[in-house]
Formats: structure tokens, C-alpha cells, sequence
């Protein structure tokens, strides 16, 4: 045999020998892998836009008669701006309230003495000030204005020793106030003057119709004068004229060609701007005097009991249904004061000021126990 047929004889037997220690053949090539199906991915729906819920309304929790407390104290007084609506702000102690569509919320706390005066025109601009007792002397107090509802106050620098009584509608700068005499202010309460025939009288009440100032006026020795002002020019208000004359200071309301004069023995109506009168004491008789203490001595007996009409004011739905508060409760009268009648819902106690809002169906009586809340 030649040489190379001997060594393609020794690979042959070379390879069998290989296959037969592994036990394996030539390796098929290994299948690409199947790929596993695609489950096919649904388009989502697009998602409902949600409907919003209502917003819920607020109704007002029907008044109750009782005194008005606000966390847990009593106000002190009220502050209604329009009659024909509830009142906005109302102080207990030495912190304000405000009332909105929820009810009363804290704005907070009073630099000073006294009651807020506002207008209808500028609810936001507050007046707040107060003084000693007339012709007594005491600590000085500070008048102080605000302008975003109570929640901040400045003090206006030099002013003391004014209460503020009433702001006019059409002008929230023009202020009326109580000096131990009226004074006026068109400044915003920044500079005050004293009222033409006002020098020296103390003032009980006042009443503001239109431009026509009315203001319950008394001398030292208790003599009494219902005082017209014209307030058409604030900065120069006319010289006063005197309506009435009575004694023992009292309480005016102004409105619907109505004049009202409440003074210790009775009640005197106008219906021509004061130029006569009608005077009653019809059903008032446990809480007034029968006699005129400049001409005659006070009954014992009437003396012992007390007597007073401290307030005084009318129905915005029906001139001729007035509300009178007294040394000792309420009374109305629904003939346009010639007769009266105790209420007998209120409680028995002195009643200094009467404020009308819902458009006469409801009360806000100022008492020595706070606030007395009344549907009327």
C-alpha cells in the first residue's frame, strides 16, 4: 500500500473510535425559538369625565328666641347696616364677629371700648371709639378706624373721647359722634366739630333721614330738646331747631313720614316733620312717670317701680307697627303708637336699643344680659 492510503485508513478508524466514547453524533442544528403569541392590547376606553357634585346651599337656621352667644359668650351688641337684612358684625367683650352664609364667623379681637358704626355703602370701614362718663372725667379713649372689616385697626392719632353713633350712607367719611355733645367728622374721623346749638348738651340719641339729622339733646339740669339738623352740606351742618321740649332725655325715631319722640312720660308722634304733635301713654303706664318733673314732684310709687323708654323703632314692612323698648321689656304697638302692649316673649329687663333686620322679622335687642334675639 502506498503512504497515503495507510493514513486516510488511520483517520477512518480514528473517528469511529471518537463516536463510540462521546455516544454522540454530529449535533442538528438547534431551531430558532418560537416566539410566544402576541396577545393583541385593547385600546382603553376613555375614562368619564365625573360630574361634579352640587355645591350643597347654605340655609339659614331659622332664629330662635334666646340670647345670641358666640363661642360660648354673649354678644354685646349688633351692628345691621340695611333693616332689610341680618346684621353683619356683632362684639363679645373684646372680640368682633362677622356674620355670612355659614353664620357667625371670629374676625378678631377689639383695640378698644365701644360699638362698631358702619354704613350700608362701606361695610368694610369701621368706627370704634368711646368715652368716659360726661362731665365726670375718667381715662381717655382712643378712637380707632378700620378698613378691612375689623381684621386690622389703626388708631387715628389725637382723636379721643368720641363715640361713634352713626356713618352716613351716601358718604362713609362723614361720621356723626358723641363728645359728651354731637360732633360731626367729614374726614373719616381724622378731625371733628361740634354741632351749631350742641355746646354743652349731652346726647341721648340720634336719627338720620335722608339729609335731615335728628338728635335728642339734654341740659345739666335734665331739660330735654328734639334738635333738627340739616346735614345737606356735611362740612357746615345748619344751625339746629327745636322741635320739642320735654324732659329727662329719651330716644327718636326718623323714617316714612314718621317722627317718634319716646321721653319718660310717654311717646310723642309727628307725621308733618315736627311741626305738631300727638302725644300717648296708652298702655305704658307701669313704665312711665305721669306727671312733667319741671312743674311737678315724681309720684312716690312711680319713683319705687322705675321708668324710662330708652329705644325706640319701626317695622321697614309697616310704618304703623312700632317697637319700644322700656326700663322693663318690650312693647309694641301696631296703631302707630297710640296704644301699647307689653310683649311678653321678651324677658322684663331694661332694653337700650333695638335693631330691625330680615325686613322687620327679626330683633336684636340690647339688654344688661347681652344680646336678646327676637322673631318679630
Amino acid at each position: 500500500m502506498t503512504g497515503w492510503m495507510v493514513r486516510l485508513l488511520w483517520l477512518v478508524a480514528l473517528g469511529s473510535v471518537l463516536v463510540a466514547c462521546t455516544g454522540r453524533g454530529p449535533q442538528a442544528p438547534t431551531p430558532a425559538p418560537t416566539p410566544p403569541p402576541v396577545t393583541p392590547t385593547a385600546t382603553p376606553s376613555p375614562a368619564a369625565t365625573p360630574t361634579p357634585e352640587p355645591t350643597p346651599t347654605v340655609t339659614p337656621t331659622p332664629p330662635v328666641s334666646g340670647y345670641l352667644e358666640l363661642s360660648g359668650e354673649r354678644a354685646s351688641t349688633v351692628v345691621v347696616l340695611d333693616p332689610r337684612d341680618d346684621a353683619l358684625y356683632a362684639p363679645t367683650g373684646t372680640t368682633l364677629y362677622r356674620q355670612g352664609e355659614r353664620g357667625w364667623e371670629r374676625v378678631g379681637p377689639l383695640p378698644g371700648p365701644g360699638v362698631p358704626a358702619s354704613a350700608p355703602s362701606a361695610p368694610e370701614t369701621l368706627y370704634l371709639g368711646d368715652h368716659p362718663p360726661c362731665f365726670q372725667g375718667g381715662e381717655p379713649v382712643t378712637l380707632h378706624r378700620s378698613q378691612d372689616g375689623g381684621a386690622s385697626w389703626e388708631a387715628l392719632t389725637g382723636v379721643q373721647d368720641v363715640r361713634p353713633l352713626l356713618v352716613l350712607p351716601s358718604d362713609p367719611d362723614t361720621v356723626i359722634g358723641d363728645r359728651c355733645q354731637l360732633v360731626i367728622s367729614s374726614d373719616g374721623g381724622e378731625t371733628w366739630a361740634t354741632f351749631p346749638e350742641s355746646a354743652g348738651l349731652t346726647v341721648f340719641d340720634v336719627a338720620l333721614d335722608g339729609t335731615t339729622l335728628y338728635g335728642v339733646l339734654t341740659s345739666e339740669g335734665g331739660t330735654t330738646w328734639l334738635v333738627r339738623f340739616d346735614l345737606s352740606d356735611p362740612r357746615q351742618p345748619s344751625a339746629g331747631q327745636r322741635l320739642l321740649e320735654f324732659w329727662g332725655g329719651g330716644a327718636v325715631f326718623a323714617g316714612d313720614d314718621l317722627l317718634v319722640v319716646a321721653e319718660p312720660r310717654g311717646v310723642h308722634m309727628s307725621r308733618d316733620g315736627g311741626m305738631s304733635w300727638v302725644f300717648s301713654r296708652t298702655g305704658l303706664e307701669e313704665v312711665t312717670i305721669s306727671v312733667d318733673p319741671r312743674t311737678e314732684s315724681i309720684p312716690p310709687d312711680e319713683l319705687a317701680r322705675g321708668y324710662g323708654l330708652r329705644a325706640i323703632a319701626a317695622d321697614p314692612a309697616d310704618p304703623q307697627h312700632l317697637w319700644l323698648g322700656t326700663v322693663r321689656g318690650l312693647y309694641e304697638s301696631q296703631d302707630g303708637g297710640t296704644t301699647w302692649q307689653p310683649v311678653a316673649r321678651v324677658p322684663e329687663v331694661e332694653i337700650s336699643d333695638i335693631a330691625v333686620a330680615r325686613g322687620g322679622g327679626l330683633l336684636y335687642l340690647r339688654t344688661p344680659d347681652g344680646i336678646f334675639v327676637l322673631p318679630a
